[in-house]
């Protein structure tokens, strides 16, 4: 398996695809996850496999240079237990939740465009606004989209954590600076 993502073309950021592997609510009773699917058209320029900063450089230029912005289609997948299988069998709705390594047959369980998201041109954030920007995706959710499954149990302690860490190192740089250090 690392081989093959250490062998994988790279593609830029408005060519991927992204998705949740993880199941939330999605209102009192459903479950779903979430796929971000780029639109076939998105304008890109190919990428230098020299630059390490390859990706980011990418997206910039697309967003500085670009007269047409990239766009996707935001989909729901609802876990539908009586039509899911794994190995041909069918199983309950905890099986599919606890399992977060499985993933949902689109066959099966078809994502449902939902929204259309698109990029702004000249949108880029300045270094100290993306270091602010953080995701808690448990502790900012309401009880209708919460994260569902063991994997989101664990996780939001390692968030808080990592978060926490983070901003001590940020604290603790600041300071040094303001010392002249």
């Amino acid at each position: 398996m690392v081989q093959v993502q250490a062998h994988q073309k790279i593609k830029p950021y408005q060519k991927l695809r992204y998705g949740s592997n993880v199941p939330f609510r999605h209102g009192p009773l459903d479950v779903v996850k979430y796929s971000a699917t780029p639109f076939p058209d998105n304008p890109t320029r190919p990428l230098e496999r020299s630059n390490p900063n390859a990706l980011q450089d990418e997206l910039l230029r697309h967003l500085k240079e670009d007269g047409k912005m990239s766009g996707f289609d935001f989909a729901v997948q609802f876990l539908d237990a009586g039509r899911m299988t794994y190995w041909g069998k069918r199983h309950d709705d905890s099986f599919w939740t606890e399992n977060a390594s499985l993933e949902w047959n689109e066959a099966e369980a078809p994502f449902h465009t939902v929204a259309r998201l698109t990029l702004l041109a000249n949108s880029q954030l300045k270094s100290e606004a993306g270091e602010a920007v953080y995701f808690d995706v448990t502790g900012h959710s309401t009880p209708d989209s919460m994260p569902v499954g063991s994997i989101n149990r664990a996780r939001w302690q390692g968030e808080v954590a990592s978060r926490r860490a983070r901003s001590r190192v940020e604290q603790g740089v600041a300071a040094a600076a303001s010392r002249g250090v």
